[in-house]
């Protein structure tokens, strides 16, 4: 009877979490602010897109962690650095939800949930379409249970404080809020600088 086996998880892509205490005098400051509603009409984000110019305990907490993500997870070297380029807050209401969307013109990008009541909706990865691990599109399997190896979704169960860092060209969405109260969620986008290649494919950014 088989009962143990050797892994190999080939080319993953890493959502990194941690978690950083909320700033209470910065999330009244992010109450505060002014929303309109969104295009799709599903939530409301703010007027101001550089909202981490206003909240400098929270930016130099989300720098640490941008940094020790590239750095220590994804072992990149200490001379690319990975600026800020824009920050926003999403203010969802009861029954408003986050489409399934990617972050264009960006590298890393991530979200920050400043407030997050129970049944406030959980934020979802999809796999990439072109992403043909064995379980592709062309079947669609039964499964006896579902797992990370045959689902083409991955749900995160969201929590206050919790930070999460993930790939700019991951496609992501969040579940309906149910609950009464809003949720306030930060998302924000880098890009990168340094210097690239050798003297005949050099590239400063």
């Amino acid at each position: 009877m088989i009962n143990q086996f050797v892994e190999h998880q080939l080319f993953p892509t890493v959502v990194y979490q941690n978690s950083i205490p909320i700033n209470q005098n910065e999330l009244k400051i992010v109450k505060d602010l002014e929303y309109q509603r969104m295009p799709s009409n599903n939530g409301n984000f703010t007027k101001l897109k550089d909202v981490l110019s206003i909240l400098p305990e929270t930016r130099s907490s989300i720098v640490e962690h941008i940094k020790y993500y590239t750095e220590k997870v994804l072992s990149i070297m200490p001379k690319y650095s990975f600026p800020i380029t824009d920050s926003w807050v999403n203010e969802h209401t009861k029954e408003d939800k986050a489409q399934k969307h990617f972050h264009a013109n960006a590298l890393i990008s991530g979200v920050y949930y400043l407030q997050a009541p129970e049944d406030s909706g959980n934020i979802i990865f999809h796999k990439p379409t072109n992403h043909n691990n064995f379980l592709n599109e062309i079947f669609n399997f039964d499964t006896i249970f579902v797992n990370e190896r045959n689902t083409a979704e991955y749900v995160i169960n969201i929590k206050e404080g919790m930070l999460l860092l993930f790939p700019s060209q991951v496609y992501h969405s969040t579940q309906i809020n149910k609950s009464s109260n809003k949720r306030y969620s930060l998302a924000f986008n880098t890009w990168v600088k340094g210097d690239f290649g050798t003297d005949i494919d050099k590239l400063k950014l």
